[in-house]
């Protein structure tokens, strides 16, 4: 058990593997239909789809670790997703899309146990934003906001006023017409949109992370995912018109 334990320090906190990193020559931009989409340490991971807001590519990143053994093949899955965001944050990429994990038998150990390798390939992204030019340094979305929400898992649906201030804070209340209970938020909004946000009802407390943008009719729209405690509960989208 001590030397699994030893193994999986290895595996986890010194990586054991290799990340390399291929600029992309080219501006073309592309804009996708959307996918599913969690936020790692502040790169976007996009699975299943692509981003739905135009972005560019800066980069394909390619990790490869050895396995040995079945038990080490979700271990190693988890290493190379992380060798990969981290390369993606070096190279100031704001997410990536997984393209593969493809796994290479390469025969057994001389123990009888599985021998091969595990490769993990994304695409690095930089996000091209549609942002109003900014006044005197405050934020691209500073401003009195209005609209809707509406939980897709849960079939919910409601109403949120928020301010956006000029150092990237957001303050303002949440209704939720399908439970009729009112509410606070509060959060930030970082000049690229990614956000994290708070909703706070009577005797409940809710986080919830994701990306907004200003879309071509000049709303702050946004995808969320919606948490209790770190528990994902909900996925949330977010319509706002400038008041």
């Amino acid at each position: 058990m001590r030397y699994i334990v030893h193994v999986l320090v290895c595996l986890l906190v010194t990586g054991c593997a290799t990340a390399t990193f291929k600029p992309w020559s080219g501006a073309e931009v592309y804009e996708g239909k959307g996918g599913a989409l969690r936020n790692v340490g502040g790169i976007d991971v996009w699975e299943h789809g692509e981003p739905d807001r135009p972005y560019r590519i800066i980069g394909i990143i390619d990790c490869g670790v050895p396995i040995t053994g079945g038990v080490w093949l979700a271990i190693s899955l988890l290493t190379t997703d992380s060798q990969v965001i981290s390369a993606a944050k070096e190279k100031g990429a704001d997410g990536i899309i997984l393209q593969r994990s493809d796994y290479t038998n390469m025969g057994q150990t001389s123990y009888g146990k599985p021998l091969g390798s595990v490769r993990q390939v994304a695409i690095a992204i930089k996000y091209v934003t549609n942002e109003p030019e900014k006044q005197d340094g405050q934020s691209s979305f500073a401003g009195n906001w209005a609209g809707t929400f509406k939980d897709l898992v849960n079939q919910q649906s409601g109403s949120l006023s928020v301010t956006v201030s000029k150092n990237n804070e957001v303050i303002g209340s949440i209704y939720n017409s399908t439970k009729g209970v009112s509410g606070s938020v509060f959060g930030t909004i970082s000049n690229t949109g990614i956000t994290s946000m708070t909703y706070t009802y009577p005797g409940v407390v809710y986080t919830a992370t994701g990306i907004m943008r200003i879309d071509g009719a000049g709303h702050l729209v946004g995808n969320f995912n919606a948490y209790s405690g770190n528990t994902l509960f909900g996925t949330v989208i977010i319509d706002f018109i400038k008041q």
